[in-house]
């Protein structure tokens, strides 16, 4: 029988100190902390949409960035077979 109240004690224990975690304060305001955190999270998502500002902001600097680019390997190309371009046209 001893191993059964062993067992019984390690498990009352084990129920004290469960008890104790759900009734700390922080688990308490977990459940507010987490409704906070997701409504920032769609907060921010909201501001990424499609329909942005920010995401339209950034949509046009990367398509800028693209031409930007675009030019640059025109550029090198035309420098690596005519070194001298700048200089004649």
């Amino acid at each position: 029988m001893t191993g059964a109240n062993t067992a019984v004690t390690t498990l009352n224990q084990t129920l004290a100190s469960l008890h104790t975690i759900l009734e700390s304060q922080s688990t308490q305001q977990l459940p507010e902390q987490l409704d906070a955190t997701l409504k920032d999270l769609r907060a921010m998502l909201k501001g990424l949409s499609p329909d942005s500002e920010v995401y339209q902001s950034i949509n046009s600097s990367l398509l800028r960035l693209n031409r930007t680019l675009g030019n640059m390997e025109s550029l090198t190309r035309t420098l690596s077979g005519q070194p001298n371009a700048p200089i004649t046209a």
